[in-house]
């Protein structure tokens, strides 16, 4: 799954829009296979269900590619190590995937299923209700519990799991195809269009924008298109409903972030509008906000944090697109040596400016990067010790 997820046909296939048949067609498929490896009617009923009415194809295959691969069957666990199999679901799912993951580790030692297990239980405190005290006290033990004993497993084994970091990195070390250049400037003229009809003031970012600096084009490994819009430019609803409207675009998913000011007060923020244009292309439409003089976007687990930079305008395929008017030091931030090309790119491992969000999910993704990438972010994760657990 990791090599498919990094060829550009598989993502314009899975993202094409699909009429009810063939929806229905996939639906079926998915039912069974959930099914037959899950012994689930409940979870094969909700997959099957996401396919029909969701818009978001290529993560619901993810996910079925997840439960496959945590049956017992033998399947490969180690594929596909940073995707979020949890991303949109439901606490009766995530009650399905805790207790799947503790019967299987009751037979078997594994770090990814003993992580799997840490994201499990991040997903469920993020999910549970204000006023609900008991139920997250005790998952925040449980957390805890979990979390310090994969700490402990990561002194004591890391030469076996700096082999697993090495049997992982082999297979994924495979160089994308891209995407269409037409395609990509056909979604860039359909932003602009739509953006101005909102009046919302947009610009590039991340990948989207080195490539058009350092490249004056997309970067030819490139499968998606980033973009930044400023916090409360537009609320969610109305945002829906001028996408609805706009029909070159359709929402596949909306991303919250939760950031804990102390492990009592919180605030939830929409932070990523995951979109799908007609061609296939998908856009990540980035929230920034300001914390302490920084500016910051991400997902439910992951913060990328910036200098506050201006915009200025860049003439790119005779459009007038916005990016970072400092864009040395924008780019210097996010990527290191900009200018050099790297190979066996992972943005989580090599991109200065990642860490994780300030909640559960944040450091459970921050203890995935040590684990898998060999990325140990100490600052960073004392830091989230103290603002959750004390």
């Amino acid at each position: 799954m990791t090599f498919l997820s990094k060829i550009s046909l598989f993502h314009r296939i899975l993202n094409r829009k699909y009429s009810f048949f063939w929806k229905f067609f996939f639906a079926v498929i998915a039912f069974t296979i959930c099914l037959i490896f899950s012994f689930n009617l409940q979870l094969s009923i909700f997959i099957s269900r996401e396919i029909i009415f969701g818009d978001d194809l290529k993560n619901d295959i993810r996910k079925l590619i997840w439960i496959m691969k945590t049956s017992i069957f033998l399947i490969p666990y180690s594929v596909d190590l940073m995707f979020d199999f949890c991303s949109g679901l439901e606490n009766k799912y995530l009650d399905f995937y805790k207790k799947r993951l503790e019967f299987y580790l009751k037979f078997k030692k594994n770090f990814f299923a003993d992580l799997d297990l840490l994201k499990v239980i991040a997903y469920k405190i993020e999910n549970s209700k204000k006023n609900d005290f008991s139920k997250k006290s005790i998952l925040l033990k449980e957390f805890k519990s979990q979390y310090f004993k994969i700490k402990r497993e990561l002194g004591r084994n890391k030469q076996e799991i700096n082999n697993l970091m090495k049997k992982n990195k082999k297979k994924s070390s495979y160089t994308s195809k891209g995407m269409n250049i037409n395609d990509a400037k056909e979604v860039l003229l359909d932003l602009e269009h739509f953006f101005s009809k909102c009046n919302i003031t947009w610009f590039v970012i991340a990948g989207t924008f080195l490539g058009f600096i350092r490249e004056n084009s997309f970067l030819k490994h490139d499968l998606d298109i980033d973009i930044g819009i400023k916090e409360n430019s537009i609320s969610v609803e109305k945002f829906k409903y001028h996408i609805k409207n706009f029909k070159k675009f359709r929402i596949a998913r909306i991303e919250y972030q939760r950031e804990y000011k102390n492990n009592q007060k919180t605030i939830l923020r929409p932070t990523l509008f995951r979109l799908v244009h007609v061609n296939g292309i998908n856009v990540d439409v980035f929230s920034h906000f300001l914390i302490k003089n920084k500016i910051y976007h991400g997902t439910s687990s992951i913060i990328w944090k910036n200098n506050i930079f201006s915009l200025s305008p860049i003439n790119i395929y005779g459009l007038n697109i916005n990016g970072p008017k400092e864009s040395n030091e924008y780019l210097k931030e996010t990527y290191g040596n900009w200018k050099l090309k790297k190979k066996d790119y992972i943005f989580h491992r090599d991109m200065p400016s990642v860490s994780g969000a300030y909640n559960f999910l944040g450091l459970e993704y921050l203890l995935r990067c040590e684990l898998f990438l060999g990325i140990n972010k100490i600052s960073d994760i004392a830091y989230l010790e103290r603002l959750l657990f004390n």
